[in-house]
């Protein structure tokens, strides 16, 4: 059975002050989506603004001409002329979202004004096919829209009755501040989701166990029993807000669901002067529309992190219906933590553009946890490697070739690096994969250095022969000897058995000699190195030029002092 939801205005507004509607509610299952709304507005020129999701017939509008704002172009939308005297325009969003409304066909001074993103036209000047001459210089995308005459203390006579009209379980949303609301329910569990500021009556809500969220924390309300009414007020952005619900028993009771909790209507009742009752935290009233949430989570993105208050939460990832952060799947493994996808998102390679979608965020989760499934702890389990898009996706970048991919999979897959567990801690950063990631490049480069292999895995690498490795390295097949961690290992080990000629070094002084004068140094920081482990040197041959061949030269070496003599 479908869900319908009745807007009765029960008073007209001001004369010349009419009353304005915005039908967009999106607090992720907080959602009027799926539901139809039907109208009855008052003698004045109202406001409607319809949202994506919704069915809404505004044949009831009234007799003013009223302005109805689409988000789409008028030529999105399919046009169909009911009976003679309704229209129906409706479009299909992002191929699943249905938004239909029914209008009457009016002329004159009573037709209602249908504003679209690209301009607008009266009712009586639609057309089925075709286009139309809109007038450009009034669109729906306007910002201003919703002020000017429909703002101010003038709106505050409405006074809408909001009813079920079919339907088991429907969600109710108050419309702006300033604005009453009496709500009269379905049988099944109502939810109502109460604006900054607004006034409204839920003690209609049927005998479910229905749902009221405020955007206020427990604290900031003054609570009280008023004819035996709960009833709950605290000022907001200049209005008061006020909500009136029934308390209900220990047994049969609404729920109250504030930005830092929720308690049923009848503990509330019973802790009206307590600072602290006992919440339940783990149930909180979300404060972003699915807009913000996502336009948080791009500026994020753009920004490359942010302060505390504009860093995404579990809760707003959650909200969006983004799945499989923060917790365990079915099998057993982890999924990717929260700050994690925070690294993602905070990586300069990862721009607002990459993140503006439900779609594009799922898919950085998703990548990271294929990454995580890799990096679990345990050696060769993994089926499938990451992919090289799965690293693109969270940022890390230069894992561009089937090879370089082989060999960072082969690394994530094992249990442990030179003593280093090879788990989610290994991986919990992107900074800690793009080390990993220029690893591997500088290994296919021919360039690493001995940290790097060894923060690969490979053993037995020395800086002694981190040359001979690097020109080994540079002669290997990066396709059949360097996709594999054992490949890479065969190679340096290979490298590291190869003799090399032992090394020696030091750093000349010039000086100026005299006969007779004072020892001088001719040389600093001396250093000999037999390089491959195992070997010693023996022997070193020294060569003096131009001596006088008498015993007065002398030479000390390591504290020993020589004759410079002919064969001595």
């Amino acid at each position: 059975m479908s869900k319908s939801i009745r807007y009765s205005f029960l008073k007209s507004a001001t004369a010349g002050k009419s009353t304005f509607i915005d039908f967009d509610l999106n607090y992720g299952t907080i959602t009027s989506v799926g539901q139809q709304v039907v109208y009855s507005g008052t003698a004045e020129a109202d406001g409607i603004f319809v949202r994506p999701g919704l069915t809404y017939d505004l044949t009831g509008a009234a007799g003013s001409s009223d302005s109805i704002y689409f988000t789409g172009n008028y030529s999105d939308y399919t046009r169909t002329l009911m009976d003679g005297s309704t229209w129906e325009i409706s479009r299909m969003v992002n191929g699943q979202t249905t938004e239909s409304v029914k209008v009457s066909k009016l002329t004159g001074l009573t037709a209602d004004r249908l504003v679209f993103a690209d301009g607008a036209i009266f009712s009586h000047q639609v057309a089925s096919t075709g286009t139309a001459n809109l007038n450009s210089a009034v669109k729906s995308t306007d910002p201003s829209i919703g002020q000017g005459n429909y703002s101010g203390a003038e709106a505050k006579a409405s006074t809408p009755h909001v009813a079920a009209v079919n339907g088991v379980g429907v969600t109710f949303f108050t419309l702006r501040p300033g604005i009453k609301l009496t709500i009269s329910g379905s049988a099944g569990i109502d939810t109502v989701y109460v604006a900054d500021g607004s006034t409204v009556d839920a003690t209609g809500l049927g005998g479910s166990t229905d749902r009221i969220y405020l955007r206020g924390t427990w604290a900031e309300y003054t609570k009280s029993v008023v004819n035996s009414n709960l009833v709950l007020t605290r000022t907001v952005g200049g209005a008061t807000e006020t909500v009136t619900v029934l308390p209900g028993s220990a047994f049969n009771a609404d729920k109250l669901i504030f930005a830092d909790g929720s308690i049923s209507t009848f503990n509330a009742s019973k802790n009206l002067g307590v600072t602290n009752p006992v919440l339940n935290t783990a149930e909180k009233t979300p404060l972003l529309s699915d807009a913000q949430v996502l336009a948080k989570i791009v500026t994020y993105a753009q920004n490359n992190g942010g302060t505390e208050g504009q860093t995404p939460t579990l809760a707003e990832l959650a909200q969006l219906g983004i799945t499989g952060v923060g917790g365990t799947n079915g099998d057993g493994t982890r999924q990717p933590t929260l700050a994690m996808i925070l690294s993602a998102l905070a990586d300069t390679e990862v721009t607002g553009a990459q993140a503006n979608t439900k779609a594009l965020i799922q898919g950085i989760v998703d990548a990271y946890a294929a990454i995580v499934q890799s990096a679990d702890g345990v050696a060769n389990n993994d089926v499938d490697n990451p992919t090289g898009d799965d690293y693109s996706k969270i940022g890390v970048s230069g894992v561009d070739s089937d090879q370089e991919v082989s060999l960072l999979g082969d690394v994530l897959d094992t249990a442990s690096r030179n003593g280093v567990a090879t788990n989610a801690e290994a991986v919990n950063t992107v900074a800690k994969l793009q080390a990993l990631a220029d690893a591997v490049q500088n290994v296919m480069d021919g360039t690493p250095t001995k940290s790097q292999l060894e923060l690969l895995g490979v053993t037995g690498a020395t800086d002694a022969k981190i040359e001979a490795i690097k020109a080994a390295l540079r002669l290997a097949s990066d396709t059949t000897q360097l996709n594999t961690l054992e490949g890479l290992q065969a190679i340096v080990s290979q490298a590291m058995a190869t003799n090399d000629l032992p090394t020696l070094g030091a750093t000349p002084i010039t000086a100026a000699y005299a006969n007779n004068g004072h020892k001088k140094t001719l040389f600093s920081a001396a250093s000999a190195s037999a390089v491959d482990t195992g070997q010693t040197i023996t022997g070193l041959k020294f060569t003096v030029s131009n001596l006088d061949g008498t015993s007065n030269e002398k030479f000390t070496v390591d504290g020993t002092e020589f004759s410079l003599t002919d064969g001595a």
